[in-house]
């Protein structure tokens, strides 16, 4: 039974895919159309756009290959929205500054956590 139940743990397992650094900069505090975001996880997912589709990039911001179009993006965004994937001082460093972050991303979740304030 223990066996049985391994296995059943094992297989909702989050593996990790892989991670990205990059600077959250008043660039990604503004949504495409110029408009103030409010909310860290916008702002995180605002980088990725920057950085796939409109290619303003910080000279910090490394690629990642999961958020390349809109839908991975909105799908960025709703995972960085769940409990645990950002604490309360990273959202607000990331809210009222500029830090560096790095996104560490598993196959149904985010992790954010700040290097670099």
């Amino acid at each position: 039974m223990l066996a049985s139940l391994l296995g059943v743990v094992a297989a909702h397992a989050d593996d990790m895919l892989g991670s990205y650094v990059a600077r959250i900069s008043d660039r990604d505090h503004q949504a495409s159309d110029g408009y103030a975001l409010d909310n860290a996880a916008q702002m995180v997912r605002q980088d990725r756009a920057n950085w796939h589709k409109f290619h303003r990039r910080d000279s910090d911001d490394e690629a990642d290959g999961w958020f390349r179009t809109n839908d991975q993006r909105a799908d960025l965004q709703r995972m960085l929205e769940r409990g645990g994937a950002m604490s309360s001082s990273t959202k607000r460093a990331i809210v009222n500054g500029e830090p560096l972050i790095q996104v560490d991303v598993y196959e149904n979740s985010v992790r954010v956590s700040i290097l670099e304030n």
